[in-house]
Order: C-alpha cells, then sequence, then structure tokens
C-alpha cells in the first residue's frame, strides 16, 4: 500500500507544471498544520466490548497533505491526520498513543469568485476515505493496529498560505493477539491551523 502512495505522489509531480508555487491554488500543493484534538475510543475482543465505557482524551493534532489542484475551486491530495495523547496502559504505565488516519481526499471550495481569479478567502468542506493506524510509537517492539478510516470537515482558507480547519475522522483499526481479534474504535475531533505551499 506504501508503494500505491508513492506512485501517486510521484505522478503528481510529474504532472505539476514548473511553476509551483507561485501563488495560486491551481498546481502542486503541501501543507502542514498543527492543532488540538478530542478523542473519544472503546477497545472490542472479537466484537465484544472490554467492559470499559468510551474514554474521553485530549491531545495535540497533526496535519499533512500533498497533491494537485486542478483548478482554483478543488483539491486532490494525500492526507496524514493524526491525533496524539497520552493514556494509562493495563500496565499502569503512561504511554502515548497516535490515532490517525491516512486518506485520498478531496477539498472544495465554496466562493463564487474563484470562478474569475487566482484566489481569494473562501471557507471548503472536506472529505477522504483511507486507512487507520492506533500505534504506541514511542514503545519498543510497538507494531501499530491498522484498518479503514474516512474523515469530513470544513474550513477557511483567510490568507493565501494559511487556513484554519475542523475535521472528524472515524476509525476502527485492529489486531490479533492470543487468537482474538482487538479492535479499537475511535472518534477524533480536530482543530488545526495549517501553513500551505502552492
Amino acid at each position: 500500500m506504501k508503494i500505491r502512495f508513492i506512485v501517486i505522489i510521484l505522478l503528481l509531480l510529474i504532472f505539476t507544471n514548473l511553476s509551483a508555487f507561485d501563488g495560486k491554488r491551481q498546481g502542486f500543493l503541501l501543507g502542514f498544520g498543527a492543532g488540538f484534538s478530542n478523542i473519544s475510543f472503546k477497545q472490542e475482543i472479537d466484537g465484544n466490548d472490554m467492559g470499559m465505557d468510551y474514554e474521553k482524551e485530549t491531545g495535540f493534532a497533526t496535519d499533512f497533505k500533498i497533491g494537485f489542484a486542478p483548478n482554483n475551486r478543488v483539491e486532490i491530495y494525500y492526507s496524514s491526520q493524526v491525533a496524539w495523547f497520552n493514556i494509562t496502559n493495563v500496565y499502569g504505565d503512561e504511554v502515548t498513543i497516535s490515532d490517525g488516519v491516512a486518506a485520498i481526499s478531496l477539498s472544495y471550495f465554496t466562493s463564487p469568485r474563484l470562478e474569475t481569479i487566482d484566489w481569494c478567502p473562501s471557507f471548503y468542506l472536506s472529505g477522504g476515505l483511507g486507512l487507520s493506524a492506533w500505534n504506541t510509537p514511542y514503545e519498543d517492539g510497538s507494531e501499530a493496529w491498522t484498518g479503514s478510516g474516512f474523515f469530513f470537515g470544513a474550513g477557511y482558507e483567510f490568507s493565501r498560505h494559511y487556513r484554519f480547519s475542523m475535521n472528524v475522522f472515524i476509525n476502527d483499526p485492529s489486531t490479533s493477539f492470543y487468537d482474538s481479534t482487538w479492535t479499537t474504535k475511535s472518534t477524533v475531533l480536530m482543530f488545526t491551523l495549517s501553513g500551505m505551499a502552492f
């Protein structure tokens, strides 16, 4: 699956014109955002609750995107959105969790002025579908739980290279452990401020 993402990114780079990063939304785009997240999750074994209600945590959020805008109103891109937070595991140790979704995504900018000019402030809607992962990245021997995930959201690009967004992603990564399937079902609300190069 990683090879497919690399091929898609390389194709986007090949077909992007040489005047990328010219300040026009149309063309190649690259962005990174950071902010905070609110996470709700529960874990199941073989489809049965593990005896705990939904846990709620707050944490840090990151948002990376790379892709292409075929015109001033539409962006098509790969995105990686991750919520980072701490929990106490079953052994009583505090660990850092990364709960994220990597998705093929689409954003649509709503301002009608974009039909006639290269850039203007605009609200936008976003969504994407892809893979989810739940991991303890700073623990030795840690292996990510994987599954499906998707996100939807909205935002506002208030300056040519800066935007604020609010996204919700829903994940269900799982792993096999002692002949059982363990699944984490999570819902994450993210608020991020992003810098965009285009």
